[in-house]
């Protein structure tokens, strides 16, 4: 589930468009607002922003680091953030913002009767940020499950809110969010290039 993170810009979780990596990017479009098959509009994709393959961990399977990079940025054709808002982009503060009830989770779990309507949660704690940095990957207590992925954790601060990660990954005792210092640099770069 991509999220508007400029007005441009999406984030998702890397994993939901690698089949297009190092491919021109196909013709799709991505349709704000979703709920139960309504949408506001549609914007077509022209750019997608992330790491090589080479640049990043290979094996998922039990590497916590894998999941760190597993980010893209989406660039739209047209500004919709201009028309729908968007969201701003942080990196955890691990001295203040661990171990805190204060995290949302928006996305379209499987669990809760389909896929159709978006499901939030809240109240999520980031118990850590692992130990390949800081500032990710977000280990959370958020519930997740297929459907999930691309979804948003996020934050209202001072009445703005702001993304702090796409869920990856996730089992019954952990849910691993994407995210990072490689992710907000490309944020910006994205916003820079792509105004």
């Amino acid at each position: 589930m991509p999220l508007r993170i400029g007005p441009r810009h999406l984030a998702t979780a890397r994993h939901c468009v690698l089949p297009f990596t190092g491919r021109p990017v196909p013709r799709f479009r991505f349709g704000p607002n979703y709920y139960d098959t309504a949408r506001l509009g549609y914007y077509y994709v022209s750019n997608i922003i992330h790491l090589p393959t080479n640049a990043q961990p290979t094996d998922p399977s039990g590497d916590n680091c894998y999941w760190k990079e597993d980010w893209a940025v989406l660039v739209l054709e047209q500004r919709a953030g201009d028309t729908h808002g968007f969201l701003g982009a942080k990196v955890i503060d691990p001295s203040t913002q661990l171990n805190r009830a204060m995290f949302f989770n928006l996305g379209y779990p499987q669990d809760p009767g389909g896929t159709r309507r978006p499901y939030r949660q809240d109240a999520i704690s980031v118990r850590s940020a692992s130990s390949c940095e800081p500032t990710g990957p977000l280990i959370t207590d958020a519930d997740v499950t297929p459907g999930n992925s691309g979804g948003t954790l996020w934050l209202l601060e001072n009445g703005l809110r702001f993304q702090y990660g796409m869920c990856g990954a996730g089992s019954p005792g952990i849910s691993l969010f994407s995210g990072g210092n490689r992710w907000l640099s490309a944020v910006n770069r994205a916003r820079s290039d792509f105004p």
